[in-house]
């Protein structure tokens, strides 16, 4: 059975992830790991007698924060009266370790996570946060800021230069086009930096049309300053549903120099958007 997985610090923005990930395993047969990390506090050390004070105690207070929290994934998931199969998890050690450790593994099908930066009781599941999993994560990732509450999602848009889309992607894509029971457009952005000629464009559709073999699709061409605002104004002008691309999960000098259109557009959208890694994916 395939598994969904869901992190939270129990903020709405994860809840509403974890609802929207229910709503998918429905569909998918698959089952919902709910994933809460606790990172331990970094405490400066004055002496070896302090040292092992402040170990002790740090590890005890670990352990009861470890217990805390999975008393509050039980009650949070019995409140919800679901016939999905659920797990919980509250793990201590540093949030993008423990993390990994569980997307590497080849049941976890890709992994919810809601948006919205928010305090809680213990920490944040922020933005930031979902911005490192599409730049790092071996598996896909929709980030929400609101819930899915229906499927099938009406109009999925596939944003991309036509060029770089590897094979992972285009089954990734037919995935979840099937998930989602959506139609698809596939978009192209047209832009002053990178511009092409209609019959170029022509050709590049040709060469991924025969590549991909996408079936039920729609091919659409948008001209904008550039291709982040281009898909965002494409998005809203159309009112599609959600947005699927995938992220070159460039990290270090190259994604300051050039930055992540996917990063980006997590921030700025108010839609889904699904991201499918081409560097780190499994």
């Amino acid at each position: 059975m395939k598994t969904i997985l869901v992190p939270t610090d129990f903020s709405e923005s994860a809840h509403i992830g974890l609802k929207t990930a229910i709503q998918l395993a429905r569909h998918t047969q698959a089952k919902v790991l709910v994933l809460h990390v606790l990172e331990p506090p970094h405490i400066s050390k004055t002496s070896q007698e302090s040292v092992f004070t402040d170990q002790e105690l740090e590890g005890k207070y670990m352990k009861y924060l470890q217990e805390i929290a999975d008393l509050k994934l039980k009650s949070e998931l019995e409140k919800l009266h679901c016939e999905v199969p659920i797990e919980h998890e509250a793990s201590l050690g540093n949030l993008f370790e423990v993390m990994n450790k569980y997307l590497m593994q080849e049941t976890v099908a890709f992994v919810v996570s809601g948006t919205h930066t928010m305090s809680t009781w213990q920490g944040q599941w922020s933005e930031s946060n979902t911005e490192k999993l599409v730049r790092y994560a071996p598996c896909p990732i929709l980030a929400v800021k609101q819930e899915l509450t229906a499927l099938p999602i009406a109009e999925m848009v596939f944003a991309t230069n036509l060029k770089d889309v590897e094979e992972r992607t285009i089954q990734q894509l037919k995935y979840f086009q099937e998930v989602f029971a959506s139609k698809l457009r596939v978009l192209y952005v047209n832009t002053p930096s990178n511009f092409q000629t209609q019959r170029q464009i022509t050709e590049l559709h040709d060469k991924f049309h025969a590549k991909a073999k996408l079936k039920d699709y729609s091919f659409h061409v948008y001209a904008d300053d550039n291709a982040e605002d281009g898909i965002l104004h494409y998005m809203e002008d159309e009112k599609c549903d959600l947005l699927a691309l995938a992220t070159n999960q460039r990290t270090g000098v190259a994604k300051w120099l050039s930055g992540s259109i996917a990063e980006n557009l997590v921030n700025r959208a108010q839609f889904p958007i699904l991201t499918f890694g081409l560097k780190h994916g499994k």
